[in-house]
């Protein structure tokens, strides 16, 4: 299911809360599930691509909008009206600002 539908799926943890050596035993489960996938692409996509699509297709929070704004003025640079969250954050972090 997961081979044939990996656009669909994220492999994640709540670093096994709960659990005893819970943040170990997840991330240990999780590589155990990668070995088991057998397929480097379909690992990935799971594992970290469709979790960075979803992160990518965000756009920018009001806060880092308004960041950007300030830095447009004060550095006459321009970044464009339609900034994705990642996007925005990548600009305000090389600009030194959170």
């Amino acid at each position: 299911m997961i081979k044939k539908y990996a656009d669909r799926f994220m492999l994640s943890t709540d670093s096994g809360y709960g659990l005893d050596g819970g943040e170990w035993k997840a991330i240990e489960a999780m590589y155990r599930m990668l070995y088991l996938i057998d397929d480097p692409e379909t690992a990935r996509k799971i594992s970290r691509d469709n979790l960075m699509s979803l992160i990518q297709a965000q756009p920018a929070t009001e806060t880092q909008l308004k960041a950007v704004s300030e830095l447009e003025k004060s550095t006459g640079k321009s970044y464009g009206d339609n900034l994705s969250k990642l996007e925005a954050g990548k600009i305000l972090a090389q600009a030194g600002k959170r």
